[in-house]
């Protein structure tokens, strides 16, 4: 039996695209050239919002227990900085408890200090969440531990947030997630600026 030329070349063409879908790329460039950060090796792009870029990877302990997933990612959020090009940890503070506070979330912790990223000062910070009690659910809890930085942009001040969250089920504990953050903390690390 001979395959048809024309199913041939349909077949090589699609074969092309799959390949060059599935195959990884360094760097990420995202929005009107914004700034670029290196893909966490192994990790699943997702949807961003405009301009961002957001990658997962799931935790897998064994079968008894839920998987965790861990999320990097960067996004332009509201707000610019000061007339300096400064921003300062007030600022910050009120943004971080605007995009965490929620109706199925409470924040149990909320800290910053500074921090440098590709030379833009920046307000790092750590928090943590749990979901809120709700006696009628029959779906476990998780909890959810995040880091990251909020910077100004070099170039026009806009904000940009960096981010890196944990989420896990609470009656399993935090995952060991060594690996994974070490993997975080170089795409984040790697991040650079369009100036």
């Amino acid at each position: 039996m001979q395959i048809p030329r024309r199913s041939c070349v349909t077949l090589l063409l699609l074969a092309t695209m799959l390949a060059a879908c599935a195959s990884p790329r360094s760097k990420t460039p995202t929005a009107p050239t914004a700034f670029t950060i290196d893909a966490p090796a192994g990790w699943e792009a997702a949807r961003a919002a405009p301009g961002g870029a957001l990658w997962h990877t799931r935790i897998k302990i064994d079968d008894q227990h839920f998987p965790s997933l861990v999320s990097l990612g960067a996004a332009p959020v509201e707000g610019t900085a000061d007339r300096s090009g400064a921003l300062s940890e007030e600022t910050a503070r009120k943004l971080l408890q605007a995009r965490l506070n929620n109706p199925q979330q409470v924040v149990l912790t909320l800290e910053l200090s500074q921090r440098e990223l590709d030379g833009v000062r920046c307000v790092a910070y750590t928090a943590t969440q749990a979901d809120r009690y709700d006696p009628e659910s029959t779906e476990a809890r998780r909890d959810y531990r995040h880091r990251g930085a909020i910077c100004p942009h070099p170039r026009d001040g806009r904000l940009y947030q960096i981010f890196v969250s944990l989420v896990y089920v609470r009656s399993d504990g935090a995952p060991p997630d060594r690996a994974q953050q070490a993997q975080a903390d170089a795409a984040v690390d790697s991040l650079r600026w369009t100036r």
